[in-house]
């Protein structure tokens, strides 16, 4: 009688199995996409000058609008809206550490050049604070008669930034440039925040690094269902040339597969970081 528990082994089955795993990968990545969006952003220092006393340079003094400064640094950060949603009323927020303070900023719309308001609240927490040091400059440190509360308020502006980006539309960016001192002569901490709905803040990685990751992690994949495949077709055939083709057939249609998996994978990790 013929063995009917014997089930027959069809090769293409692997790639139509891939390419299935891959349309439900896409599906998934999609859904999300649409749940969360990604804003990145980059962030440089640019350090302009330091206030010194050396026996071989000599003393370096740093004067900001007359009045002598430890450091002072240039900082530049880039936000970009590269997913498929237009967003609104986004807030941005800025502050640096203790030992330091925000002299000067500038931020606008980096595609159309336009500026970019305070927040409502911060404009008029600020406006008040202004008025109360009778339109003198708030980064001065020798204040006279300036009660704790005022000087708490007073620094907190200094030390934190609020802006608002009415817009932020699918595939365009804004540029802040922020002029920090810092009192103790060392570079400035900034961090920054974005508060909206279903928005999170990635930093945007150098391209050759994110090169030679992808590169490094697709390769791990790929080994690993190649190594699968070898294993399946050794358990179905005996013939060495036949495993041979279907090895390298499937060789390509892995390394996208490996692909798609990683970029899904690197998507739900930074959903969760």
């Amino acid at each position: 009688m013929p063995d009917h528990t014997q089930t027959t082994f069809y090769p293409w089955l692997i790639p139509v199995i891939a390419a299935g795993l891959g349309f439900v990968a896409a599906i998934l990545l999609e859904k999300f996409r649409n749940r969360i969006v990604l804003l990145k952003f980059s962030k440089n220092i640019f350090q302009l000058a330091t206030s010194t006393q050396h026996n071989f340079w000599g003393n370096i003094e740093v004067l900001y609008n007359n009045r002598k400064t430890n450091h002072l640094s240039l900082i530049t950060v880039e936000i970009k809206n590269d997913s498929n949603r237009d967003l609104e009323n986004v807030k941005v927020d800025f502050w640096v550490d203790e030992s330091s303070q925000m002299l000067a900023h500038q931020g606008n719309y980096i595609e159309s050049g336009n500026f970019i308001p305070y927040d409502e609240n911060y404009q008029k927490e600020l406006s008040k604070v202004i008025e109360l040091y009778d339109d003198m400059k708030l980064e001065q440190m020798d204040f006279k008669d300036e009660t704790p509360e005022l000087a708490y308020r007073r620094r907190s502006l200094l030390a934190n930034k609020k802006f608002n980006l009415p817009v932020l539309n699918r595939n365009t960016s804004v540029k802040f440039q922020i002029l920090a001192e810092n009192f103790e002569g060392e570079i400035p901490t900034l961090s920054l925040s974005v508060l909206h709905k279903s928005c999170k803040l990635v930093r945007e990685e150098d391209e050759i690094e994110i090169k030679k990751k992808r590169d490094k992690y697709v390769g791990i994949i790929w080994l690993i269902l190649l190594f699968i495949s070898i294993a399946i077709f050794q358990s179905k055939f005996h013939n060495i040339p036949y495993i041979i083709i279907w090895t390298g057939v499937f060789s390509f249609l892995l390394l996208y597969f490996a692909l798609g998996i990683y970029h899904f994978i690197k998507f739900i990790t930074k959903i969760w970081r």
